[in-house]
């Protein structure tokens, strides 16, 4: 079997990092893996925690640079043909998600990335949330904004060096880097729930819903439009989509101009957008007053809230 190389980007990560990486190693035991510990000038006690694992671990120190950087470093320092990048608050669940990736890319080469179903769990590792992610398409990924690949993807660490790796985007990396690959060859879901993610205050998309990050789903669609010719539809559904996506963070900015570019959504498609939901657009669309009236519902709100 080909070795595979786990890369873990981690900043300031004392709190969980001792649990991923002892997940790894237990899910990862019996294959030829290596683990490469990217430390991006972490200040509290990343460093001894990772002293801790000696010879079990490749640990790799950096200058504060964001994660997209400490990943580009560990894919370029990696010895694995294939690459799985695990953040460091998100434990390994399944021992069977690398055996079921090698096989199928050892057996296709015009496969590039392979990803399963995953779940979320809360502070304390209990699951709060399984996501079922959908069949690889065009459509899906590019025309309906829709980031299939997730926790637990594995992909060709040549295809990724050819692409130039992570791009330097705050909230939107990961989309980025799936939207390039996806010229480079096919994506392939792995049916199952073999990967988790942890939800928590200080999780980025939980805690960081901004007029930039609105900015960057825009902007990400529009840039990759730029350099990628892309069947026509789904140019017009792209940029349909990511104004949409971008307008539902309005809810949680007064910055975002929330109903222009609920509107834009809509003549760009020139229709009814894909990805809309009646409720959500009527929300936007009412705002400030819907965000008033979600305030008297209580009861109600954490559900109407979990819609965007």
């Amino acid at each position: 079997m080909p070795l595979i190389s786990v890369i873990l980007p981690v900043y300031n990560g004392e709190n969980y990092l001792a649990e991923t990486i002892d997940s790894i190693i237990a899910n990862t035991n019996p294959f030829n893996c290596e683990i490469l510990v990217v430390d991006d000038g972490s200040s509290d006690s990343t460093a001894t925690i990772c002293a801790s694992y000696r010879d079990k671990i490749t640990y790799l120190k950096q200058a504060n640079q964001g994660e997209f950087a400490a990943t580009n470093n560990g894919l370029r320092a990696a010895k694995g043909e294939y690459i799985l990048v695990v953040s460091h608050d998100d434990p390994m669940l399944s021992p069977t998600l690398i055996p079921t990736a090698t096989e199928i890319l050892n057996k296709q080469p015009e496969i590039v990335c392979v990803y399963p179903d995953w779940q979320i769990i809360n502070s304390q590792g209990r699951v709060i949330d399984t996501k079922i992610v959908k069949e690889y398409s065009e459509l899906e990924l590019i025309g309906k904004f829709n980031c299939l690949p997730g926790p637990g993807a594995i992909f060709r660490k040549s295809e990724a060096l050819e692409i130039g790796g992570r791009k330097k985007w705050k909230y939107v990396s990961d989309y980025d880097f799936w939207l390039r690959l996806s010229r480079r060859g096919d994506f392939v879901r792995i049916p199952g729930v073999l990967a988790q993610w942890r939800s928590h205050q200080n999780s980025t998309t939980v805690s960081m819903k901004s007029l930039e990050m609105a900015q960057e789903r825009i902007m990400v669609i529009e840039n990759f439009l730029v350099t990628n010719r892309v069947d026509k539809k789904i140019y017009k559904m792209s940029l349909s989509s990511a104004f949409y996506f971008a307008a539902r963070l309005g809810v949680f900015s007064p910055k975002i101009p929330a109903k222009k570019w609920m509107f834009t959504s809509f003549v760009k498609r020139k229709g009814w957008p894909e990805v809309a939901n009646p409720l959500i657009v009527v929300f936007i669309l009412t705002l400030p007053f819907s965000k008033y009236m979600l305030r008297l519902v209580t009861p109600f709100s954490r559900k109407l809230r979990e819609l965007f």
